[in-house]
Formats: structure tokens, C-alpha cells, sequence
């Protein structure tokens, strides 16, 4: 599946169901209300994917059963606020260098978008800014898509080690 094919999962909150797959749209006002509390721009690349798929849950495994206990969340503005600011549900948390972040993997990890420098910039897990699980939140997601889990270390349930 890639990220076109998840425009058939965009609904309305409130139409919202137990699908192992749920996106909703995200508009400019929501962006720039973000960015005005963040007090700087968001990525490109992150407004571009909400553009083009909005925010929600990406779930399902191949069986189609999701995993149990984690949202694999592509945040919504709101929350990339309140996570890159420390606030409310992420207060306490903490993101090793500079990254912003965009995905809530609901076990206790979030994935940032880091610049790499001009345009080498990186997606990776928010406690180490070595790691690059893609080139960006885009391919981010179409990996996703493909294996549910493949930020997850291979051949184990558990996350890369910390």
C-alpha cells in the first residue's frame, strides 16, 4: 500500500470506527496554530504529508489484527506541539538532539524528522539521533505500510535498544 492508497481512510472524527486504519484531515488552521505555539515552521515534509493524508492511526498488520496496545500514531499538530513543548500527555519526555516529532509508536517512542543538514535530512526514534529508519516521514509511512513494525528491531517484539 502507499501513501495514496491511505486517502481512502480519510473520514471525518466524528465518523470515526475501530478500523485498524483511521486518518483524518488536518487544516492550515490546525498547521499554523502549531507553528504560532511552537513559535517556529514545521517541516515541509511533515505539512506536505498531512496535505496529502492527514493524521490518525496506521495500525493493521498483514493479518489485519493491528497491534494490540500500540496506536502507531502519525500525530496530529496539536500533539507534535505538546510533544516537541514537553506538554500535557508528554510531559516528561524527552527528544535527544533537535528532531521534531511526528509519530507516536505507543510504546513509549516517538519518531522525529532531524536535519541532517540541507537536504539530508532523516527520520529516526527521538531517544537517539544516530539512527535513521528513513529519508523522510513520508517514506516513513510507506514503510510502515509494508511492515508494521519494521522500526522495531529485527527478529525481536522489542524496540531498538536505547
Amino acid at each position: 500500500m502507499n501513501l495514496s492508497a491511505l486517502k481512502r481512510f480519510l473520514r471525518a472524527p466524528q465518523d470515526a470506527d475501530n478500523s485498524p486504519i483511521q486518518m483524518f484531515p488536518v487544516s492550515d488552521a490546525a498547521v499554523e496554530k502549531t507553528e504560532d505555539r511552537m513559535g517556529s515552521p514545521l517541516p515541509a515534509s511533515l505539512k506536505s504529508l498531512w496535505h496529502e493524508v492527514g493524521y490518525g492511526f496506521i495500525c493493521a498488520r498483514e493479518d489485519g489484527t493491528g497491534r494490540v496496545g500500540t496506536p502507531n500514531l502519525l500525530m496530529p499538530p496539536s500533539a507534535v506541539a505538546s510533544a516537541s513543548l514537553g506538554e500535557g500527555a508528554y510531559e516528561g519526555w524527552t527528544i535527544a538532539g533537535n528532531g521534531i516529532p511526528f509519530f507516536d509508536t505507543g510504546d513509549g517512542i516517538l519518531i522525529v524528522i532531524r536535519d541532517g543538514g540541507g537536504d539530508r535530512g532523516f527520520v529516526g526514534p527521538s531517544y537517539d539521533e544516530s539512527v535513521s529508519l528513513a529519508s523522510s516521514p513520508q517514506e516513513f509511512i510507506e514503510k510502515l505500510l509494508e511492515n508494521p513494525g519494521f522500526y522495531m528491531r529485527p527478529a525481536s517484539p522489542e524496540p531498538w535498544e536505547r
